[in-house]
């Protein structure tokens, strides 16, 4: 489990620990959440959010994931885009109670209504693209498509939109939209795993 705090004294031997780990399990969910909450600590917003994106990947069905991914987005003022991930990590395990507590805090603080903004509309690509990630979990494949297109129009460079839209497209079997998202995405991102895991679904079923 990740820890919730961290002594500053032992940031980077803790550091130096999970790297090294992580050269033997990389795939390990619970090790990329304590390197993303480590990671946050450090104030690294940008390897913090791989790391929590990575245990997300790797282990999807794992509740802990999306819970210290949300936990943190809020701490960082990204309430919108946390309330479908820790709504997610509800959906996977109901009795989940930090993530209960989290949902609460954030509904009793009213900051899923910001100004004249609410959850269900997102002011940010990042925000469009987390919530066509929860519409996909859910199932809902042609809302997460018109929620990655709503992230497209505001960063229309958005590979992981692109790869959303891929996934979704596969999972409706319209596996020709499918290659041409996930090729758009490699185009941008060319090292991009997840968009070429997706467009060799796209082509198998394409070459049947």
């Amino acid at each position: 489990m990740a820890s919730s705090r961290w002594d500053k004294g032992r940031l980077d031997l803790a550091e130096q620990y999970f790297t090294r780990a992580l050269q033997y399990t990389p795939r390990y969910a619970y090790l990329h959440v304590n390197l993303g909450v480590l990671k946050g600590a450090q104030g690294n917003a940008a390897e913090a959010e791989r790391h929590f994106r990575d245990a997300q990947q790797h282990d999807p069905g794992n509740p802990v994931s999306y819970y210290y991914y949300a936990r943190w987005l809020d701490s960082v003022g990204r309430t919108a885009e946390a309330i479908p991930l820790v709504k997610h990590a509800l959906n996977l395990s109901p009795a989940h109670v930090e993530a209960k507590e989290l949902l609460a805090a954030i509904e009793s603080r009213g900051s899923a209504t910001p100004g004249p903004r609410t959850a269900a509309t997102p002011g940010t690509p990042e925000q469009w693209l987390e919530l066509s990630l929860a519409q996909y979990r859910a199932a809902r494949y042609q809302d997460c498509i018109d929620s990655s297109r709503q992230a497209l129009k505001l960063r229309p460079d958005y590979a992981e939109a692109y790869n959303n839209i891929c996934a979704a497209s596969n999972a409706m079997g319209q596996y020709q939209a499918a290659a041409e998202a996930c090729e758009r995405a490699l185009a941008i991102k060319p090292d991009y795993q997840l968009a070429r895991n997706n467009l060799s679904l796209a082509k198998a079923k394409l070459a049947k």
